[in-house]
């Protein structure tokens, strides 16, 4: 099956545009036209019959060579018996510059009927200058120049032996970067046999790199390629560099506001005023979101290289590389071999193969081997094989993020197949990892080892549809069932999926999870039973009507957790981990008892009011998971085609503040899930508003409301007004940016306008009374300057409005995450 993945290589290669060609190209073409100057320039001084002197030697030698249209110098000519060596022999095309070939010794043998029998070349070198369109067209020229035979037993030229040793042939050129090397060639031809063999072939590019080891090619009598073996190849293609990152926006500038949080429209009571709109998530022009794939075009080429390989290889032909290898290099490294590569040529079809040849404790060969029709008929690959290490199959540490690649054990089995007109293919099959390590900081800062992976199915595919059936994605003993289909044309996109967990015990889905993958949960223990089913289906037209429908049926309960994590240890003064704005890691503490903790009941009623407004809408009617916002994030962030909304819930922030660190990982979100959960099963609503007001950043280095409090208005969190606790919890979703704002002493017009929009909204949602909103939008918000005395202080506020909020659904709005 090794076979299979450089088969796949190769396919991928010959489908990149014209300059990936460079490698083959240089293997294929500038060998077989320079063996042709080669071997002319050999039969052409060999020609020269019986030669008594040296002038009659140079004399004939350089008649011989006119007839193949190459000029000739020669050193010296030293007769002999029934023989003539030359010495020193330099041979070009006449008028062509950049092909040059010189042989230190050109010895030719005669028979007793004075013929040439016999042609000796050993050492020299064939040099050639120039880009490769340019060194076509003049080889072009020299063939045109070259006299025609005009008789049958001249085209076929009379039988006579030529070895030719020690050859070398270089080619380079500096405007391309293009490079080729090769060594120890040797030449044979007996009759209408003609072998040649290589020590060695180096070509090099830009787009990659080609080495051969020990080469032996062998034509037929019409000069068609028959046999082709290697000891040992490498091709090494160099993939695209990454995309550097976007810079980040200036230090210092003022950002805008976060969006409004989306409110429903509903009847308004007389004499309200409408809510101002939150700016919408467009979705722009139609970009098609799946690479389906130009199967016609596949099959297209696929039929166009089958018949190239038929018109070239003749009928039992075959090429045997015993150890092959392919790499992929660039951002992403990547390498399969070595293994054995084999081409045959048969009656009706072509066939490439590849199969792993290392040798591993309980392991069993992987092969892919595609099998492509010659005439009409459809084109397949299949795959089978293993269980077998991923270091047998040539995988090197590191490649695709995977590391102790001697004990995963990839097994995989399937077959695809491209019908005759290219307008589909049909796929059936199943790959599985087991055991193996993964080091991706996209996925965790720890390295995931004992990794158990599968993926089957069955389905068509064709170049607007994917249709799964019986799909099935394996994650250690626990599985999900998933079936639907994509449809896509040049205007939308229309998708269809289920899926189904079936019920599982909560901890055998827990021991399911790679070791690494959420370490701060890892010493859990849960007891009851998880499970759910649910299905995603949207237009790409009317994305608004997306319909989400899931149903989760989560039974689990954290019965064992370490100290870290236990409800006990918030009771009194705790440290929690902090990022620093230069992204290095702290600590701050706080707590009960603490100089920096504050009581919900000693902060101002309206800091609740502005987090539920802006962040959490649902908060006291949810479990820490709000399913509609979710919903609208999925439908926000398909419009945007990139993410631009999130749906993390207060519990959720929570979580991430008071047990993980800040970075962007699949790690940390699957914990931030697992805590959310384990936080609402052992607090009140109320503990983790308090706990959340305490630990959350409201800028650098400023983490709680009692800091945030004094940093940005030098007051006590209970004096702070409505439109104060607004702009703290406006700056949640970036505080870090957000922080400037106080460097301008009093806040721009255009964040004040968007506090006033949150007001409406409060007070619309039933959070603060309509009075409290006129106060609201009399008030001005201005910036305490660090090192001035702190202001008078206040009374503290009493809220009159309903702090949970409207009961209805409808406020389910959210923020970016």
């Amino acid at each position: 099956m090794h076979e299979g993945r450089a088969c796949s290589t190769r396919r991928e290669i010959r489908s990149r545009p014209a300059e990936r060609y460079a490698l083959a190209a240089v293997k294929l073409r500038l060998s077989r036209r320079s063996l042709a100057i080669a071997l002319g320039v050999v039969l052409a001084l060999g020609g020269i019959g019986l030669l008594a002197t040296p002038p009659i030697a140079r004399a004939k030698a350089r008649k011989a060579a006119e007839a193949q249209h190459l000029d000739v110098t020669i050193g010296s000519v030293r007769p002999g018996f029934f023989a003539v060596t030359l010495k020193d022999v330099r041979v070009a095309p006449v008028g062509e510059s950049g092909i040059t070939a010189t042989f230190p010794e050109v010895r030719a043998s005669l028979s007793a009927g004075l013929s040439l029998r016999r042609v000796e070349v050993h050492g020299g070198e064939v040099q050639l200058e120039g880009p490769l369109e340019d060194l076509e067209k003049k080889l072009s020229r020299w063939r045109e120049a070259r006299p025609k035979p005009t008789h049958e037993a001249e085209k076929k030229g009379p039988e006579r032996e030529v070895v030719v040793d020690g050859l070398a042939l270089t080619w380079g050129s500096p405007s391309t970067g293009h490079d080729l090397r090769v060594r120890g060639a040797s030449v044979v031809v007996d009759g209408e046999r003609l072998e040649v063999r290589a020590e060695s072939i180096e070509a090099k590019a830009a787009e990659g790199e080609l080495v051969v080891s020990g080469a032996t090619v062998e034509l037929d009598g019409q000069r068609r390629l028959k046999r082709v073996e290697s000891s040992k190849v490498l091709v090494a293609v160099v993939g695209k560099a990454a995309k550097p990152e976007t810079p980040a926006a200036a230090v210092g500038a003022v950002p805008e506001p976060p969006p409004l949080p989306v409110v429903p429209p509903r009847k308004l009571a007389k004499g309200s005023k409408p809510l101002p709109k939150a700016a919408p998530v467009e979705a722009g022009p139609f970009v098609p979101l799946v690479p389906f794939p130009d199967l016609e075009a596949l099959r297209a080429k696929v039929g166009l290289v089958t018949r190239t390989i038929a018109e070239k290889l003749p009928e039992g032909s075959e090429v045997r590389l015993p150890q092959a290898t392919f790499e992929m290099r660039g951002a992403t490294p990547f390498s399969v071999g070595p293994g054995a590569f084999t081409l045959l040529r048969g009656k009706e079809s072509v066939v490439l193969a590849f199969r792993s040849t290392g040798e591993g404790s309980g392991s069993t060969p992987l092969s892919i081997e595609l099998v492509s029709p010659t005439g009409t008929g459809e084109p397949s690959l299949t795959l089978a094989g293993g269980p077998i290490p991923l270091s047998v199959l040539g995988l090197r540490e590191g490649a695709l993020g995977l590391v102790e690649t001697s004990r995963a054990m990839l097994s995989a089995k399937g077959r695809l197949a491209l019908d005759a007109a290219g307008k589909s293919a049909t796929f059936d099959g199943d790959v599985k990892l087991s055991d193996a390590s993964i080091k991706q900081p996209k996925l965790s800062r720890e390295t995931l080892r004992k990794v158990t992976v599968g993926l089957s199915g069955k389905g068509l595919l064709t170049s607007q549809a994917l249709r799964v059936d019986d799909g099935r994605i394996e994650v250690g003993t626990t599985h999900v069932g998933l079936r639907g289909t994509l449809e896509q044309d040049a205007s939308h996109l229309v998708a269809s999926f289920s899926f189904d967990l079936p019920t599982v015990s909560c901890q055998d889905l827990a021991q399911s999870v790679p070791e690494g993958l959420m370490p701060t949960v890892r010493a859990m223990r849960f007891a009851g039973a998880f499970g759910g089913r649910g299905r995603i289906a949207f237009d790409t037209k009317n994305l608004d009507a997306l319909d989400l429908d899931y149903t989760i049926d989560d039974r689990c309960r954290a019965t064992e957790v370490p100290s870290t994590l236990s409800r006990e240890r918030f009771t009194t003064a705790f440290t929690h981990t902090i990022t620093h704005p230069d992204g290095t890691l702290g600590e701050a503490r706080t707590g009960p008892g603490s100089g920096n903790w504050t009581e919900l009941g000693g902060i101002s009623p309206y800091m609740p009011v502005a987090v539920l407004t802006t962040e959490d809408g649902s908060f006291f009617r949810h479990h820490g998971f709000n399913h509609t916002a979710i919903k609208q994030s999925v439908v926000a962030n398909v419009k945007a085609r990139k993410f631009v909304r999130g749906a993390s819930t207060i519990t959720m922030q929570l979580a991430k503040n008071l047990f993980l660190v800040r970075e962007k990982t699949l790690s940390r979100k699957l914990e931030e899930i697992v805590l959310a959960d384990y936080l609402e099963q052992i607090f009140r609503k109320d503990d983790l508003i308090e706990l959340y007001l305490n630990v959350v950043e409201f800028g650098p280095d400023v983490y709680g409301i009692t800091q945030a409090a004094a940093h940005y208005f030098g007051r006590t969190p209970l004096e702070l007004t409505l439109s104060e606790c607004l702009f703290l919890s406006s700056v949640l979703p970036s505080p870090v940016r957000s922080h400037h704002l106080a460097e301008h002493g009093e806040l721009p017009e255009h964040w004040g306008k968007h506090l006033q929009a949150l007001m409406r909204i409060a007070e619309r949602t039933r959070r603060i009374s309509p009075g409290e909103l006129e106060e609201g939008l009399a008030e001005t918000v201005v910036f305490h300057k660090a090192g001035t005395p702190r202001p008078p202080p206040r009374a503290p506020r009493k809220i009159r409005g309903d702090r949970d909020g409207d009961p209805e659904p409808e406020d389910d709005w959210h923020r970016l995450d």
